[in-house]
């Protein structure tokens, strides 16, 4: 059984949205979303400053998706939620 994670993004933006950066965070990785969501909250106050706008999350990912990702992307919704996704890079089959 695959072990279930979270993970925690922090990305900060101009006034206008358009110039957008990820900011670090201490610890991105959680066993569980509860522990992520309430140390969330913790960073985003800690950042307040870095930026005129600030978004962050929390997403759940199973171990395997997170190791096999070949990159972690994000996008801002029209809401403004920050949405969190792992690229995985494309299965390779050979053939004879």
């Amino acid at each position: 059984m695959e072990q279930v994670a979270a993970f925690m993004m922090l990305v900060g933006c101009s006034a206008d949205a358009q110039a957008c950066h990820r900011i670090p965070v201490w610890v991105p990785t959680y066993q569980d979303v509860a522990t992520c969501e309430r140390d969330l909250r913790a960073e985003l106050r800690l950042n307040a400053f870095s930026a005129d706008r600030l978004y962050g999350a929390c997403r759940s990912v199973d171990a395997a998706t997170f190791r096999d990702a070949k990159s972690i992307g994000w996008s801002i919704s029209r809401d403004g939620r920050l949405d969190i996704r792992f690229d995985l890079a494309p299965q390779v089959v050979a053939a004879r």
